[in-house]
């Protein structure tokens, strides 16, 4: 009698170690799901707008200073002269060199994913320098335009 005991014991334990093994196996795959949707999710919401950042570092990077001024916000073209805003886009292109590499860098939102602005921040390497680049992205009619753009030179 004693050994049936013993046998039961061993396999109620090795039952719980099963379940235990289980459960933990469906929460993790439930949070790799959960995990792997909402980074894909971020990337298809985000690809317009990091693409239009990225864009605009370029189009500067590549000294095509006309394009990336028909990138800028009504908001700032309203703040600065269009003369102002090209000797500053044409100023940055001529410190930096031409554009060898652009790294996405993060992100910053208002108001949530779908706010209506968002920070983007690159780092860019250029033939001359290389800069740690915030490009404030604001939605106008429905496309994302540039607000403000920060460069800071590193060494």
């Amino acid at each position: 009698m004693a050994g049936n005991r013993s046998n039961g014991w061993r396999c109620a334990t090795f039952t719980l170690i099963g379940c235990g093994c289980l459960i933990a196996l469906f929460i993790g795959t439930v949070l790799a799901l959960f995990t792997y949707t909402e980074f894909t999710h971020f990337l298809h919401t985000n690809s317009k707008l990091i693409l239009a950042g990225r864009t605009f570092v370029s189009k500067v990077g590549s000294d095509d200073i006309n394009r990336a001024y028909s990138m800028i916000s009504t908001k700032w073209r309203k703040h600065d002269s269009p003369h102002a805003i090209r000797l500053y886009l044409i100023d940055w292109s001529k410190s930096q060199g031409t554009v060898t590499n652009i790294e996405f860098n993060g992100i910053h939102y208002n108001g949530g994913t779908n706010g209506s602005w968002a920070i983007l921040n690159f780092i860019v390497t250029g033939s001359k320098k290389r800069s740690d680049v915030s490009v404030e992205m604001v939605r106008e009619s429905n496309n994302w335009k540039v607000q403000a753009c920060n460069v800071v030179w590193m060494k």
